[in-house]
């Protein structure tokens, strides 16, 4: 629903089932209001609020599946109309997962804000970016280590192409910080031959990471690496920097001759 301004919509799903052993309710009612005010020349602000409630039961119980979450957004964007695109939203989400015959509190509180945009009407080339901050917040972490809270992800992308297309370029550009798992290893001992790992003891027989080789003889391969689970989390910084160009000499030397020609198959 729209009119002098306004955008209205509200739309829900609903879903129960019952069998097995189990009983499902689903539900995820969504409302977002916004309004362009004419003195803003484009620009339009608004609220959106989703909530999801996926409660499965066992007898009384619900089951580890189950979850539910409120999230909530403010946002700010342009019309993408004028020359460049701009958009800006504050969402607030609150996770709860199973706790016996009810859901718990809020164990995953999320502040996330989010800017990004694009360059329009340039012929040929396109710009897009977005920067992305969230506070995190999560009360099933239970490890000595302090979780990292604070996220954030940036990134840019170019596209251009040559006035006949001979000629086409694709660069992205992404920072971000986050966490990870820590990883440990296991080494569980398999047939020979059906491994990738060998140990060679170094007398005191207890097995340790180092002492297990990849053999250049296969048949001697009798130990393969499986990830555990260890629960704790530590930092992580990435940046990462992507260039393709693609070049297509068809398009401007088809129908020519010698090396041209040669090189516009």
């Amino acid at each position: 629903i729209q009119g002098k301004g306004w955008r209205w919509n509200v739309n829900s799903t609903l879903l129960t089932s019952a069998g097995y052993g189990e009983d499902i309710l689903f539900a995820r009612p969504f409302f977002d209001l916004s309004y362009a005010p004419a003195a803003l020349k484009g620009w339009r602000f608004g609220l959106d609020m989703q909530n999801e409630w996926n409660a499965r039961r066992i007898s009384d119980t619900l089951s580890d599946q189950s979850f539910k979450y409120q999230q909530y957004k403010i946002y700010l964007q342009a019309h993408e109309n004028g020359k460049v695109y701009n958009g800006l939203s504050y969402m607030l989400r609150y996770e709860h997962y199973s706790a016996g015959e009810k859901f718990s509190n809020p164990l995953v509180r999320t502040h996330t804000v989010n800017y990004n945009g694009k360059l329009l009407g340039i012929q040929r080339h396109k710009l897009n970016w977005t920067l992305t901050y969230r506070y995190y917040e999560d009360d099933r972490i239970t490890n000595q280590n302090e979780p990292l809270k604070n996220y954030y992800l940036g990134r840019i992308r170019y596209d251009g192409y040559s006035k006949q297309n001979w000629i086409r370029w694709n660069t992205v550009y992404e920072i971000g910080a986050g966490q990870r798992e820590r990883s440990e290893f296991a080494f569980v001992q398999v047939q020979d031959g059906q491994g990738d790992y060998q140990w060679i003891d170094n007398g005191d027989g207890i097995p340790t990471e180092d002492e297990f080789f990849i053999s250049p003889f296969p048949d001697q391969n009798n130990f393969i690496r499986i990830p555990v689970p260890t629960g704790e989390f530590v930092p992580v910084q990435s940046t990462r920097l992507n260039q393709v160009i693609g070049l297509t000499p068809g398009s401007v030397w088809r129908g020519k001759k010698g090396i041209k020609g040669f090189l516009a198959r």
